[in-house]
């Protein structure tokens, strides 16, 4: 999201791309066009990962992903960099990159921006996590600089790890167009949405129930529905008349989805086994949710970072209930305050165009990418 976002704002000629990891070596289509370098291997087809990561095996599987791999990418990767010209490497610290990342800078010592999106162990077993987070110490001792992706993760980061300088914040989404006009505000809550992949699907729960409890005592043309949009369908939702998957769209059809509905969720998981990625992390779709100018409807625990955000910054509304009568009578509760859910739209506006969109965080991430000041490309989709 990060990258597809800032794209545009890189100096044409600029970029050279590298991908370490997967086992497709399909490239999105807004990468078309740009020098690239996709470094893949069978070993993390889906089918054998899962396999491996189960059985007596899950130890050379990580010596795979993990050690042989990144060495050998990494050799690639640098033979690449040389050919292409390259004075700086960009890295997005995630799975088999933290290690190639690592291994990259032994080869080359170029200067490295680090980006952090997610807590490195987030969404990966407790043993595979500590593999991973030996690299990533490593790996943000080499860089130069660092940006993470909330406040919470700079706080954690900072007591935890030693850093050569302070992290910048970087949280940025969208479509990449301009901001529309404010949309109306209904009277009634009907369609709340949500884009993205779904993993906190415990949070997900309750707000399900939470509406097939009200759709019990609304009217028909009241009842409220769940959009939604996402690469596959959640599991676990599919007998309930509340919620309609629609697939997964481009980013400006999203926006428009996204404009038809009352609230947006962003749930963060209850689990205590995702306590840290709930913490420290926040979805780069809120920031589209702010784009579209609806109020968020963050679902969490107390402690997570989405929560607070839309606490502190007044975009939307917050709850901390994994109880789904206690989040229906809240849900009723926001219906009825429709000045304060004009406020909050026009809140998520200010906040998108000011602090948020890919051009307010580009004019600062570009100085750590060693570019001058105003300078940026005007590269776009599909060039």
């Amino acid at each position: 999201m990060l990258f597809r976002a800032l794209l545009p704002f890189v100096p044409k000629g600029s970029l050279a791309w590298a991908v370490a990891g997967g086992a497709n070596r399909a490239v999105p289509s807004w990468m078309e066009g740009v020098p690239r370098c996709v470094q893949v291997s069978a070993v993390f087809e889906r089918r054998i990962a899962g396999f491996a990561r189960r059985s007596p095996l899950r130890r050379l599987w990580w010596w795979s992903a993990f050690r042989w791999f990144p060495t050998v990418a990494a050799r690639q990767i640098a033979r690449f960099a040389v050919a292409q010209g390259v004075d700086r490497v960009w890295v997005h610290a995630g799975a088999s990159g933290i290690p190639t990342a690592v291994e990259l800078h032994r080869l080359t010592g170029l200067p490295m921006h680090v980006s952090v999106q997610d807590d490195v162990s987030g969404h990966v077993g407790p043993r595979e996590g500590a593999l991973l987070r030996q690299a990533f110490e490593e790996l943000l001792r080499r860089a130069s600089t660092v940006d993470v992706i909330s406040a919470p993760m700079k706080e954690h980061y900072q007591s935890r790890y030693t850093l050569q300088l302070e992290p910048v914040i970087v949280w940025t989404g969208g479509d990449g167009g301009p901001t529309q006009p404010p949309p109306p505000i209904a009277p009634k809550v009907r369609r709340i949405g949500y884009a993205g992949n779904l993993w906190a699907s415990d949070a997900m729960r309750v707000l399900v129930d939470a509406v097939g409890r009200l759709n019990e005592v609304r009217d028909k043309q009241d009842r409220i529905v769940v959009v939604i949009h996402a690469a596959r369908r959640p599991s676990g939702f599919g007998g309930s008349s509340a919620v309609e998957y629609r697939g997964l769209v481009s980013p400006e059809e999203l926006t428009r989805e996204l404009r038809r509905c009352d609230l947006l969720y962003a749930p963060m998981s209850f689990l205590p086994r995702y306590e840290l990625l709930s913490r420290t992390s926040i979805p780069a779709k809120m920031v589209h949710y702010m784009q579209a100018q609806i109020p968020i409807l963050a679902h969490g625990p107390d402690y997570a970072a989405n929560v607070r955000f839309v606490r502190e910054r007044r975009a939307g509304f917050a709850s901390t209930t994994q109880d789904s009568h206690e989040l229906a009578d809240a849900i009723v509760a926001i219906e009825r305050d429709v000045p304060l859910r004009l406020s909050m739209s026009h809140t998520s506006r200010e906040l998108f165009e000011t602090e948020f969109s890919p051009g307010a965080v580009w004019s600062h991430l570009s100085r750590l990418l060693g570019f001058a000041p105003g300078e940026q490309g005007a590269m776009r989709h599909g060039e």
